[in-house]
């Protein structure tokens, strides 16, 4: 199965981030799994409001670890972070977030470097209504 972020690629010309797209569950039933997308946005010619979320990176290795299902792959993402996605889809339904650990590739030195220097402009960026 290809890598999400190889079918997400990020522009080093340009300065571009990925969104996690957060479906809803429909009927608001948090036993669902969370559904999502990721998406390609160009800070400086897309004006798209989203939240932005971090939390720890690194976990413990007996930590227990949950999934989602991100453009018909799953990621693995900490408990706690699971668990923030499920609470905002059951008050949102559908939104739209910046999420540090899931929206850079981890695994890629050069995209983390690169995202880091973008991180003050992605917090100041306006944020959507968080009411629901």
């Amino acid at each position: 199965m290809a890598n999400i972020y190889h079918s997400t690629p990020l522009s080093p010309q340009r300065r571009t981030i990925r969104l996690l797209h957060v479906h809803s569950a429909g009927d608001n039933d948090l036993s669902k799994a969370v559904s999502c997308d990721l998406g390609v946005i160009d800070l400086d010619a897309d004006h798209q409001p989203f939240a932005t979320l971090t939390y720890v990176w690194k976990v413990n290795a007996d930590e227990k670890r949950a999934v989602i299902s991100c453009g018909g792959q799953t990621l693995s993402l900490t408990r706690n972070g699971h668990d923030a996605l499920r609470h905002l889809r059951k008050r949102l339904g559908t939104f739209t977030i910046w999420i540090d650990a899931i929206c850079i590739d981890q695994a890629n030195h050069e995209e983390k470097l690169s995202q880091v220097r973008l991180m003050g402009d992605i917090y100041r960026r306006p944020k959507p209504s968080m009411s629901g």
